[in-house]
């Protein structure tokens, strides 16, 4: 007797269900008829409804001179890059440094740093040791 009173309870939930999710697709459809009815401007029928502009008549583009190249003395010429200059600095220190002295040696800002940092640490070219210092692999 039991059981056949379960499954009257479970009919009846799943009648109310039922009715809820008439309901709901009741809105739904309701929903999707006032956006159906709203006309869409595509792009290509806003500019062709648009007014023209007058056109203007394009300039001729004046040629730059050529560059000059110049030959830079050996010195200049063997600059050392922003990464070349970190990983430089890490190397000099085996017990490893810390973000702000390289920052201070350096003169780079902390984000240039951190992108150099994580760049290098995910090429196996250093590792962090501690939050904030990095030594060489």
């Amino acid at each position: 007797m039991a059981l056949k009173q379960d499954l009257q309870k479970i009919q009846r939930q799943l009648d109310k269900l039922a009715k809820q999710t008439e309901k709901l697709a009741t809105t739904v459809a309701k929903q999707e008829s006032k956006k159906a009815a709203k006309p869409k401007v595509t792009r290509a029928a806003r500019k062709k409804s648009a007014p023209k502009k007058a056109a203007v008549p394009k300039k001729a583009a004046a040629k730059k001179p050529a560059k000059a190249t110049t030959i830079l003395p050996s010195s200049e010429s063997a600059k050392v890059s922003d990464t070349e200059k970190v990983l430089n600095i890490i190397k000099a220190s085996p017990e490893g440094i810390q973000v702000k002295t390289i920052k201070a040696e350096t003169g780079l800002d902390a984000k240039k740093i951190s992108n150099i940092l994580y760049k290098a640490s995910k090429a196996g070219q250093i590792k962090a040791i501690a939050r904030g210092l990095y030594a060489v692999v």
